[in-house]
């Protein structure tokens, strides 16, 4: 049975009708065509990277071709690795080419960059074939589209692009946390798998994702100084006190009476007195779940101050049971049910 895409027809018909996706971005790697490697193998690769693409399309990206040549260059890419014709540049000829893109010399000849630098002919030359064949891209290069604004950042699905010279310079300016979070958002987690992985909240990840365009845009524009990075690094060792128990989280204690949720908890929850929750755990993840729901443990008034309480004494025992801390921890928003961390208390 043919494949079918719902936003875009038969396979067939797109492949066909898409060939000429393949054929621009093959031809951009005619420099690294000979011992045994034809310009025929490279369509056949990129063929394989836009059946991936048909095959992937959700229709988020309006544009087919702005979501299929991204996959056609790196399924492209990983098939000259793997035959290990991938070109491996010396770091004096990185510099040089790091120099002319910051300086805006990418069209100029041999001869003007010469005399406008300290670099040597032949190592300009080497340089200039690395701007016009390999076509190096950047981490928040735009891509146009009519309804989203995305940029490879959010396309990329693996790490290959990391083999990119600009993306190496770039990512040896960032802290050590940044790098981690750059490389696991694409590697395709999503901010609050990433969350999850490095133990912290998704707000904090969101913060470090901003500030790595920051730094790009500064990167770019030649701003970006080794003294900052290390700014970064010293200040990313050091563990801020956070006042977790404000009024302005919402936070759930657990006590010898049952469980108490402040006025946030509450509000974020959207319960009352009277409603009910059910109270779960998860071992797995050391979560204790929270969801509201028409059957479970009924809501009480808890003080003055606008929050709810559970009293419950056989729901005291199976808490103990569990080795459940009786600390106060953060409310956190799950993609259907509301969760504390057990091991990050408040």
């Amino acid at each position: 049975m043919e494949v079918y895409n719902p936003h875009l027809g038969y396979e067939a018909d797109v492949i066909q009708n898409n060939m000429g996706l393949v054929h621009s971005v093959a031809n951009k790697f005619r420099g690294v065509l000979g011992n045994g490697l034809d310009y025929e193998d490279l369509v056949s690769v990129g063929t394989l990277g836009l059946i991936m693409a048909f095959r992937n399309f959700d229709g988020r990206v309006n544009a087919f071709s702005t979501y299929a040549i991204p996959m056609i260059r790196w399924e492209i890419q990983r098939f000259l690795r793997d035959k290990r014709y991938s070109v491996r540049v010396p770091r004096k000829i990185q510099e040089c080419l790091s120099s002319i893109r910051k300086q805006g010399w990418a069209n100029d000849s041999i001869e003007d960059i010469t005399r406008k630098s300290e670099w040597h002919p032949e190592e300009i030359s080497e340089a200039l074939k690395l701007v016009n064949g390999w076509s190096v891209v950047s981490l928040n290069q735009m891509v146009p589209t009519t309804e989203n604004e995305l940029t490879l950042l959010d396309m990329l699905p693996t790490m290959e692009d990391f083999s990119r010279i600009d993306v190496n310079e770039f990512l040896s300016q960032l802290t050590a946390s940044e790098r981690t979070v750059i490389e696991l958002r694409m590697e395709g987690h999503s901010q609050q798998q990433i969350a999850e992985k490095i133990n912290k909240y998704q707000v904090v990840v969101s913060r470090i994702l901003k500030r790595i365009r920051e730094k790009f845009a500064q990167f770019q524009a030649g701003t970006l100084s080794k003294e900052e990075t290390a700014m970064r690094e010293t200040s990313a060792a050091i563990e801020w006190f956070v006042d977790e128990k404000a009024m302005s989280n919402p936070t759930i204690g657990l006590n010898k009476t049952g469980i108490y949720f402040n006025r946030r908890a509450a509000h974020m929850l959207g319960c009352k007195i009277g409603q009910c929750v059910r109270v779960g755990f998860d071992g797995s993840k050391k979560r204790l779940i929270i969801q509201v729901g028409d059957n479970g443990l009924k809501l009480r008034k808890g003080n003055d101050s606008g929050g709810l309480a559970i009293v419950n004494e056989r729901l005291v025992n199976w808490l103990e049971q569990k080795k459940i801390a009786r600390k106060r921890y953060v409310l956190h928003r799950g993609t259907d049910a509301y969760y504390i961390e057990l091991e990050r208390h408040a």
